[in-house]
């Protein structure tokens, strides 16, 4: 499992996590030859979402998981295919 996480928000709304999120599916895409990224991301993250929207992602399913407590009970999975990254 990966993360990138900026947990201090005097940094938030800069454009760090924007640009390390980028430089990583970059370097997924160019030097892995990677051709799709599938996450994971909790309903309530709507900063990451809008996050992984701005860079073309979908969403493509809603799962649960019923050994979760709230608020980790639900979960979004995004697709990103190499030809929609932005």
């Amino acid at each position: 499992m990966n993360r990138i996480c900026i947990f201090n928000k005097q940094y938030f709304s800069k454009g760090i996590g924007y640009k390390a999120t980028k430089m990583a599916f970059e370097y997924a895409f160019s030097e892995l030859e990677i051709d799709t990224i599938e996450l994971e991301v909790f309903p309530f993250n709507e900063r990451g979402i809008a996050l992984y929207k701005k860079m073309g992602f979908e969403h493509i399913e809603s799962i649960v998981d019923d050994e979760a407590a709230e608020p980790y009970k639900h979960i979004y999975v995004m697709k990103l295919e190499k030809e929609k990254f932005v």
